[in-house]
This record gives C-alpha cells, structure tokens and sequence, in this order.
C-alpha cells in the first residue's frame, strides 16, 4: 500500500471539495466569500497544486493515448478556479462581481471533476 499516494489523492480531493462547494454555496446563497475565508482559500490553492503536482509526477505509468488532450483540457479549467479565487482572496472586485465569479467557479469546478473522473478511468 502506498501510504504517501493515498494521503496526497485524499488531500487533493478534499481541497477540490471546499474550494468548489464554497463556491457553489456563494453562488446559491448569492453571498460572496467572507473575509474571514480568504486566508483559508490560499491554504486549499497551495494543497491543490502541491497535491496535484505530486499525484501527476507520482503516477510514472505509461499514458494512454488521449491522456494527455483531456489532461491539457482539465488544467484549463483549473487555471480558471485558480485565477479567479486569487482574485476573490485579494479582494478585487465589488460583491455582485465576486457573486458572478463563484457561479463561475462552480461550474468550471463541476467540469473539472468530471475531466478527473475521465482521466483516473483512462489509466
């Protein structure tokens, strides 16, 4: 059992699962992200891409053909969750704008969960 594989893979989808589901409940509840929360966002986008990264590098089989198209597709999609969190972290933007980037955030982050679910089955 790889202990270090496990541990990284939980961690990556429970950062994926705060990050996208404060930002489908701020695009439900029509409420931006408090401020008391954006210290926390940049501590769940650090686990992402640290996790990501290690889960990517980690994976060392060889890569199905077409992996690497929906890979490409998937880290569009996580580049836009990334960007725009940043964006809310440090406050740019007024409350209706931030409301309109978490609606954005949600639906870029159900597309991205889906991408992974495609990946993980291709290999």
């Amino acid at each position: 059992m790889d202990t270090p594989a496990i541990a990284s893979r939980a961690v990556h989808i429970i950062s994926v699962a705060l990050l996208i589901g404060a930002a489908m409940y701020g695009s439900a509840t029509r409420s931006a992200i408090s401020s008391a929360y954006r210290s926390r966002i940049y501590l769940g986008l650090a686990l992402l891409v640290a996790t990501g990264l290690y889960n990517l590098i980690a994976r060392g089989t060889p890569l199905p053909q077409g992996y690497h198209m929906w890979f490409g597709i998937k880290m569009l999609f996580a580049l836009h969750i990334l960007a725009v969190y940043l964006l809310i972290a440090l406050g740019r933007g007024d409350e209706a704008k931030q409301r309109r980037w978490l609606h954005g955030i949600a639906g870029s982050g159900i597309i991205s969960i889906f991408l992974g679910v495609v990946i993980a089955h291709m290999a």
